[in-house]
């Protein structure tokens, strides 16, 4: 990318995996944890030369309002005993302290974490049919879902809030867990271990 582009404005980290058995990636890690979380870290992290030359850059990770809990330091990867739900619970955590703690570095690029509503998409196509009825029918439009996403793309960074999570186009206050510096600090030396 570097050899096309001078600089990015804006990095969005919108993908996303929900499985009901443990799944590893061809990396050997859980694949909910790698794309959740592994993923936008790396593209964070090296994509940040050409954010820095930006002159407003952003980042924009999608989390969910499934983001309750704590994050499972003895087994991140659930292999022990996995539960789908709670490796997308903790994914998503996960990803609201990344994004806490990148914006806590001071530096010029501003992060934001966003939660898109329950929306019709795909997400559940690993968890069977009950599940992809439920975002079916559950679900709203992928254009209504888009909507604090695109909130947070298109206003400029001095009306929002660096490092906070938004839904319905707002920052909402939300659980201690996902404030918890330390917590977000030991999830990068995690990361920082697995990739070794």
């Amino acid at each position: 990318m570097a050899s096309k582009f001078d600089h990015l404005d804006q990095l969005i980290n919108n993908a996303g995996v929900w499985h009901s058995e443990f799944t590893a990636s061809m990396d050997g890690i859980e694949e909910t944890f790698q794309v959740n979380v592994i993923a936008p870290y790396l593209f964070i992290k090296n994509l940040k030369p050409l954010l820095d030359k930006a002159e407003t850059p952003k980042v924009i990770n999608t989390a969910s309002g499934l983001h309750t809990g704590t994050v499972n330091f003895n087994d991140i990867q659930y292999k022990a005993q996995f539960s789908g739900f709670k490796a997308y619970r903790q994914s998503k955590l996960s990803i609201i302290l990344l994004t806490r703690l990148f914006a806590s570095r001071g530096q010029k690029i501003q992060y934001y974490a966003q939660h898109p509503g329950v929306v019709n998409t795909s997400l559940g196509r690993h968890m069977g049919g009950l599940a992809n009825l439920f975002f079916k029918f559950i679900g709203v439009s992928k254009e209504k879902g888009a909507q604090t996403l695109l909130h947070l793309s298109e206003t400029p960074v001095e009306k929002l809030q660096n490092g906070e999570y938004y839904a319905k186009s707002a920052p909402k206050r939300i659980t201690k867990e996902s404030y918890d510096m330390q917590a977000a600090a030991r999830l990068e030396e995690t990361i920082i271990s697995m990739l070794e």
